[in-house]
């Protein structure tokens, strides 16, 4: 009977359990790679992270203390521009007193308290010093005596800062329009604010300023003085005019050849005048003698006019040029009562500067000049030390510029020699091409002569066997004979 044995296949399968164990491990491999290379990047990312903040924490602190230095260069910056704006001011400031102090003479004029006298004015008046010490310098040239107080010119300097701010101009232009007419009228000092105050009341009746008239007056005070028409008509005469939309200017050069016209003998105005007085019965009939007797410039006008309109002519008939007829014809007739008017304002202009004056000067204005004298009055105790050393800073130029000058000879004279020996080496060279050239001439003549000897001796040396040869000759033949 055959052996029906159940066997039951105990043995495990090791190699499935080796794979399956190997393939787990490559999984727990693989995960601890990813979990590191995680880890790393993360910490990557850290350091990364790290660095940048330390970066910017560094840039920070560069970008501090570079701000740091800025701020102090520009403080630093600031004060050097502070110290020259101080240094340039006060020169200005100086500048004029000094070149008024060319105008001194034997004056002995206290400049530093002229310069203290001008910062109170110029407080004052809400102007600037060195300004005021081109008014100084202007006044005196004017004609202004200077004085150790310097009283005149700096009264009238003031005045004319004050006639400036109201008069819409300049100190040296408000100056100059009152010192042209006080000298084209030969007046005293003591006429200036009467003549600044007609000035100003010109600028208030007409249509110009005080800087307009500063330009033009010039033109016709001469001629108006001369002739005896006052400063009030004159003045006068243009606030009417230029009411009437003539400008400044051309309103004074008209006037001037209206009163030169009537002034002069043989003129057809002054012809026209003496008929046009003759007919109105008066026995005075020249332009001046009118005026002496009372007479304004509208007035006298007024009796050409009423002349030119009886006999049939016109105002500008009455002139030699278009323009004086013309300028007549704004002041004469129905503009007389407009020009009396204005005259009578002329004599009433007491403190008229000063209230211009006050309503034209601003808080500004005083608050500048303050700053401005502050300014120089700090210069003028610095200006010791800047003189110090601007003076020891030309010294060392000298010096420097000495020097320089000494190594300029210095290097001109080795280049002197430079040049003589370079000379020398040629007349040398030339010398020695010469020579040379001089003892090859010789040699060649040598050559020449040692050559014609060579010939001669060949020559004879040829002769002598030519004849030895022929001596041979002789003897074969005698020998052939025997």
């Amino acid at each position: 009977m055959a052996d029906e044995t159940i066997r039951i296949d105990t043995r495990i399968d090791t190699d499935s359990a080796e794979r399956d164990l190997d393939e787990l491990k490559k999984k727990l491999k693989d995960t601890s790679a990813e979990g590191k290379k995680g880890f790393n990047e993360a910490g990557k990312a850290l350091d990364t992270a790290d660095k940048s903040t330390k970066g910017l924490t560094v840039s920070m602190s560069s970008l501090k203390k570079a701000l740091t230095g800025l701020s102090i260069s520009t403080v630093a910056y600031k004060v050097a521009q502070g110290v020259k704006d101080i240094y340039v001011t006060t020169e200005e400031a100086y500048a004029s007193i000094r070149k008024a102090s060319t105008m001194f003479g034997d004056v002995a004029v206290d400049q530093e308290n002229l310069v203290n006298k001008l910062s109170k004015i110029a407080a004052d008046t809400g102007s600037e010093i060195a300004t005021l010490g081109e008014a100084v310098y202007q006044a005196m040239s004017a004609g202004i005596a200077p004085t150790e107080d310097m009283s005149d010119v700096l009264s009238a300097v003031e005045k004319s800062a004050k006639l400036a701010s109201g008069g819409f101009t300049d100190t040296e232009t408000a100056m100059s329009a009152s010192l042209s007419v006080l000298n084209a009228y030969k007046m005293d000092i003591k006429d200036l604010d009467k003549i600044q105050g007609i000035l100003l009341q010109t600028q208030n009746k007409g249509v110009t300023t005080v800087g307009q008239l500063g330009s033009a007056l010039s033109k016709v005070t001469p001629t108006a003085s001369a002739f005896g028409v006052s400063f009030e008509q004159v003045a006068s005469s243009i606030a009417l005019m230029t009411k009437q939309g003539t400008s400044t200017e051309i309103a004074a050069t008209a006037l001037s050849t209206v009163f030169s016209e009537l002034g002069k003998d043989g003129t057809t105005a002054s012809d026209n005048l003496e008929k046009a007085a003759q007919s109105a019965g008066k026995t005075t009939t020249s332009f001046s003698g009118l005026l002496k007797e009372g007479m304004n410039v509208s007035e006298i006008l007024s009796l050409m006019s009423d002349y030119a309109t009886k006999n049939g002519l016109s105002m500008v008939d009455m002139f030699g040029s278009i323009e004086a007829g013309r300028a007549a014809l704004q002041l004469a007739g129905d503009n007389t009562e407009d020009f009396n008017e204005i005259l009578a304002s002329m004599g009433d202009t007491a403190g008229l500067v000063g209230e211009a004056f006050e309503k034209t000067v601003t808080p500004a204005d005083r608050l500048a000049s303050s700053f401005n004298n502050l300014v120089v009055t700090v210069g003028t105790k610095m200006k010791p030390v800047w003189d110090d050393l601007l003076g020891s800073m030309a010294d060392m130029l000298t010096k420097l510029t000495n020097q320089n000058t000494a190594g300029d000879k210095m290097k001109t004279s080795f280049e002197s020699l430079k040049t003589a020996l370079d000379e020398y080496k040629k007349a040398e060279e030339q010398a020695r091409i010469e020579t040379d050239m001089l003892n090859n001439s010789i040699l060649s003549i040598a050559k020449t002569n040692l050559n014609r000897a060579l010939n001669d001796a060949s020559q004879a040396y040829g002769k002598n066997m030519n004849a030895v040869e022929e001596y041979d000759a002789s003897l074969k033949k005698i020998e052939e004979s025997m």
